[in-house]
């Protein structure tokens, strides 16, 4: 699933130089992702980094199913785990100081267990600034690796 996501965030941007370029948000088409949109979390980027608000558009579904809390509406600022709040909160830094894609196999401590999953963090932007974050988090693919 991460792989086609990317492809088709790919198919939005254009390589120039080995960088890629960030799509406007707009061109995150809901119909074209259709296969993946529970898995899909939509995050507003406010202000320029390091000094930026993220705030949760949408949560995907199954990811808010999957973490027994919906952060739609909410500000990363409200995610209840300490540790994994920063975590995130560098992960997201990261992708709107950038403006690149980056992929990560993380471990997660949830209900007292740890689960390993993989997550896709795309740019997407105006006048080569991200004002938005598509992620997506994807807890069975590694396994088939």
């Amino acid at each position: 699933m991460l792989r086609r996501l990317f492809d088709h965030w790919r198919s939005l941007s254009r390589e120039v130089d080995g960088v890629w370029t960030l799509p406007q948000p707009r061109m995150l088409d809901p119909v074209a992702v259709k296969w993946a949109l529970g898995w899909i979390s939509l995050i507003d980027v406010k202000g320029v980094p390091p000094d930026c608000e993220f705030r949760y558009a949408i949560d995907g579904t199954w990811q808010a199913e999957r973490y027994g809390f919906d952060m739609t509406g909410k500000s990363l600022d409200a995610y209840p785990e300490p540790e994994t709040r920063a975590m995130i909160r560098e992960s997201y830094l990261d992708v709107a100081t950038a403006g690149q894609p980056r992929a990560h196999l993380r471990d997660l401590l949830l209900d007292g267990r740890r689960r390993r999953y993989e997550s896709l963090l795309l740019p997407f932007g105006e006048d080569g600034r991200v004002t938005r974050l598509a992620v997506a988090l994807d807890f069975e693919s590694h396994k088939k690796s």
